[in-house]
């Protein structure tokens, strides 16, 4: 046992020779993705049951589906990229859990016993007994699956719905599960491409299921619906196979990172194609490598001027899990009549300001707590990588230091 775990830690190890966060701009990345959703939720919060055809055909709704796949893409590099640095299994489940729980649970216990009760129907008595309520805070911090909160935004135009953002995050978990998965395979077969077989099969049944416009339920069962209490049920195929899709190709960028080539004038020309081919599901393989080679170009790069937007703390993952709950807060005291943009307008800096409150109280202490490799570089280790500008190649040097908040 012990001398298998070393073989595939060494072989591990040996697949890493990216660097590691090089003061990127994967932060500003997230940051614009989390804006890009609130941007996109903003017109679904005022929109009418009989009007939501329209609302999924819509501008808004497909910069929403970029954000997540931005979100995706930005995820398999920094993911793997944390496997490879340390391939143990125990502390990357660890650094996963803390990145992505204590937020998450703080959103979902506020939401439900603070806010839950102030927008209820309901007096705060009948509220606080309700299963409901108790069984919110189990369907969205164990499941990924939040369901309604009883009396809670019932006469919105997105009647019941609390915070919808949250179902991807279920996606997100079964794609750090499948990180140290993969590796273990490519351990066995002593073969890096395993990985690249693995994103064809996704991509591949991501333009299947886009192209016949179908879905259906992989694990349609809840433990909360098994109880008699509210829950809802649904771990989807589509989804699942189009954001892996999305992951797979960061994770692809990670490993042979030292073998592409990154050019700024490939990744601006790479943008438009990417638009287009993101509205024909045939075209579905091209658009995931249009999006990922961008983001990973700009995401690389260490210098950018509206880095200051990210200077006061990473608030993207707060702003992600909030947002749509301030949305609804707003369409609840201000009217649905408002327009989109207004609802923005008054949601997003409330929502940004949340975010970094849950970055400096929630985030932050808990990445503190995230278990160190016993052989993880020391600061001040350089990297070097090559950036291909349109005007002349930049060779950077940047430090790789072992406390990295991000991954």
């Amino acid at each position: 046992m012990a001398r298998g775990a070393s073989r595939f830690r060494w072989h591990a190890r040996r697949v890493s020779t990216g660097p590691a966060r090089l003061g990127s701009n994967f932060d500003l990345l997230r940051l614009g993705a989390a804006s890009a959703v609130v941007f996109s939720h903003s017109l679904l919060v005022v929109t009418a049951a009989a009007s939501y055809a329209a609302y999924l055909v819509s501008p808004f709704r497909q910069i929403g589906d970029d954000a997540l796949a931005v979100f995706f893409v930005v995820s398999g590099i920094l993911v793997t990229q944390s496997w490879q640095r340390d391939p143990d299994l125990g502390r990357y489940l660890a650094r996963r859990a803390l990145r992505l729980m204590p937020a998450l649970i703080v959103a979902v216990a506020l939401t439900s016993l603070v806010l839950g009760p102030i927008a209820s129907q309901l007096t705060a008595g009948s509220y606080l007994r309700s299963p409901g309520s108790w069984a919110y805070l189990l369907n969205g911090t164990v499941f990924f699956q939040p369901y309604a909160l009883p009396g809670v935004f019932e006469h919105l135009p997105q009647a019941g719905m609390v915070n919808g953002p949250l179902w991807t995050l279920r996606y997100e978990f079964v794609c750090y599960l499948a990180v140290p998965l993969l590796f273990a395979i490519v351990t066995v077969l002593r073969r890096r491409a395993v990985v690249l077989g693995f994103w064809l099969l996704a991509v591949g049944l991501g333009t299947m299921a886009l192209t016949a416009d179908r879905d259906f339920v992989l694990l349609g069962i809840n433990p909360m619906s098994i109880a008699g209490l509210p829950g809802a049920a649904g771990w989807n195929y589509a989804p699942l196979v189009v954001l892996a899709s999305y992951f797979l190709a960061g994770m692809c960028i990670q490993i042979w990172l030292p073998r592409i080539r990154f050019d700024g004038r490939i990744a601006v020309a790479a943008i438009p194609v990417f638009i287009v081919c993101s509205q024909v599901p045939l075209f579905f393989p091209l658009s995931v490598i249009t999006l990922a080679y961008p983001v990973a170009t700009f995401g690389l790069r260490s210098r950018s001027v509206m880095r200051v937007l990210v200077s006061r703390g990473d608030g993207s993952y707060g702003i992600y899990v909030w947002g749509f709950v301030v949305e609804q807060f707003t369409v609840l005291w201000l009217g649905p009549r408002l327009s989109a943009l207004v609802v923005f307008a008054i949601a997003m800096p409330v929502t940004w300001a949340v975010g970094i409150v849950s970055w400096r109280l929630v985030e932050r202490p808990a990445l503190r707590l995230k278990p160190r490799s016993p052989t993880s570089p020391v600061a001040g280790a350089r990297s070097r990588v090559r950036l291909t500008g349109s005007t002349r190649t930049i060779v950077r040097h940047a430090e790789i230091t072992a406390s990295d908040f991000g991954n």
